[in-house]
């Protein structure tokens, strides 16, 4: 098996595991599964210079994943996991996470009726920041989001104080202050005011 960047000759893989993996979520939330075209826009990134790859073998694809960098966030993330072993797995995960190659923090969101997907993340390093919002509040169906490398991220904030290490974890990704509460950080970083955060905060 090989990660292999989505094109137009292999484009129908992609779509079948997206279309596979995903059916349930769009069934559980009465949705319509995008058409061909829209998903072809999403994989190839015409709107966001977004890049999509599969894990491909004999024609199949056993794994997707969508990586925008502006956004430091995978996303379209399906694995087929009853036809893969850990190793597979690990592979396709590292393969993600190189192509952000600077970007220190990468996010990834699960909704709540993926719990396998939830558990291949956490065991794979991914920690669960907090952040979640309703997909529908009737059905109680969520969107959970996981973030790569916090805890080395934040073990170099504690070591080089909390105003140095505020601007480090800010500046990881420029996006980041949209993903975690200057709250979040502060019990992240065992500071027990928040207002203290507050203050090492401003001017960044």
């Amino acid at each position: 098996m090989n990660v292999v960047e989505v094109c137009e000759k292999n484009l129908h893989e992609a779509l079948d595991i997206y279309k596979r993996e995903r059916a349930e979520f769009f069934t559980a939330l009465n949705l319509t599964m995008p058409d061909d075209e829209k998903l072809e826009t999403e994989f190839f990134g015409y709107e966001t210079g977004a890049i999509s790859y599969i894990l491909s073998d004999k024609g199949r694809a056993y794994a997707l994943f969508t990586t925008d960098k502006d956004r430091a966030e995978i996303s379209n993330l399906c694995f087929d996991l009853g036809s893969l072993d850990k190793a597979a797995i690990t592979k396709t995960l590292e393969f993600a996470i190189k192509q952000f190659s600077a970007i220190t923090l990468v996010f990834i969101w699960v909704d709540s009726l993926n719990q396998r997907l939830s558990d291949v993340l956490e065991d794979f390093g991914f920690e669960y920041t907090g952040e979640q919002n309703y997909l529908d509040k009737e059905k109680g169906i969520l969107n959970f989001e996981f973030i790569d490398k916090i805890a080395d991220v934040l073990k170099k904030c504690r070591k080089e104080g909390v105003e140095i290490g505020l601007r480090i974890f800010y500046d990881a990704t420029h996006h980041l202050a949209s993903h975690l509460s200057l709250q979040q950080v502060a019990e992240h970083l065992d500071v027990v005011a928040a207002g203290t955060v507050a203050a090492a905060c401003r001017g960044i």
